[in-house]
């Protein structure tokens, strides 16, 4: 029964803390003071996971175009230096 109650106030602060952090941003960008921008949060939030959605998307997009120009470069060192062993052979 402790341990619920832990687990359930450790939830509880993180939403607070989170929300108190999403206001007081919003503060700092409209100049009003953090209980005054407590109504904005739901708008910060919205903000914040599409800011973070967009850079994870941007950094997905530039590994799998860093993966594939790598993989190319293998491939074309691979299949390059088996040509040479080819002729060799025959």
């Amino acid at each position: 029964m402790k341990f619920g109650i832990a687990v359930l106030a450790a939830f509880l602060g993180t939403l607070l803390a989170l929300a108190f952090v999403l206001a007081w941003r919003s503060s700092q960008e409209t100049g009003k003071s953090i209980p005054a921008s407590l109504t904005d949060v739901p708008a910060e939030a919205q903000k914040v996971y599409s800011d973070a959605k967009s850079r994870a998307t941007t950094v997905v997009n530039t590994g799998k175009e860093t993966y594939q120009k790598a993989g190319t470069a293998v491939k074309e060192r691979f299949t390059s230096s088996e040509e040479p062993l080819a002729a060799e052979e025959a």
